[in-house]
């Protein structure tokens, strides 16, 4: 047993010509699957029986070695981080936003359009490498930070619930070093579906840790 890849809602050449297949094709089987690899392969080094979801590595990281905890964190991270930028992408333009996250948006930033430039202004002072992210926060709020590398928003104890990956092999090849026209032309190709289905899950892992905690 392993942790399988995820399979995409579009073929890799649907999103062109914001992102051409040959961008997707190197991204998801060099990258993405090159971190899954690497993940699955420390964990069966260390027999582990893969009870426990990528995210739960991130709070169960005390039960593997030392020496491994640093590679299980850096695989877990690349492969959670490429799973959500995918997933957070669609062939369709500009999709509408539907409740409840469109009513959470509006009361922590005002509209869309001010999320929408307050995640392209973080994309663009992201240093290096790395993903600018729309969180749920530890106190149930919309928060749009910037992570380096494969570092993930769990281990701070935020809910992810989309990514943009600002690594250049995510754009270079179909934008040069234009990472502000990749970061524009995302903005238009949004799952904002999946991403209203990834904060209705966040609001209920808050919901059930407070639970928890008050017993």
């Amino acid at each position: 047993m392993e942790y399988q890849p995820i399979t995409l809602g579009y073929a890799l050449g649907e999103l062109a010509p914001f992102l051409s297949e040959e961008t997707m094709q190197i991204h998801y089987n060099k990258y993405y699957l090159a971190y899954l690899n690497l993940l699955n392969s420390v964990l069966k080094r260390n027999k582990f029986d893969f009870s426990y979801t990528p995210q739960e590595l991130f709070d169960r990281i005390s039960e593997f070695p030392i020496k491994d905890r640093d590679e299980i964190i850096y695989g877990a991270g690349g492969v959670l981080n490429h799973e959500l930028y995918f997933t957070s992408m669609t062939p369709v333009v500009d999709m509408e936003i539907k409740e409840p996250l469109k009513s959470e948006i509006d009361k922590r930033f005002g509209n869309r359009q001010v999320l929408e430039r307050q995640i392209k202004d973080r994309a663009m002072l992201l240093t290096g490498s790395g993903y600018t992210m729309l969180v749920v926060n530890n106190y149930g709020q919309l928060q749009v930070l910037n992570m380096s590398n494969q570092d993930s928003p769990y281990e701070m104890g935020f809910f992810p619930i989309l990514a943009i990956d600002a690594w250049e092999h995510a754009y270079y090849l179909d934008y040069k070093a234009d990472r502000a026209g990749y970061v524009e032309q995302f903005l238009r190709h949004v799952d904002y579906d999946q991403v209203n289905r990834n904060y209705i899950q966040a609001m209920d892992q808050i919901t059930k840790l407070n639970e928890t905690s008050e017993m």
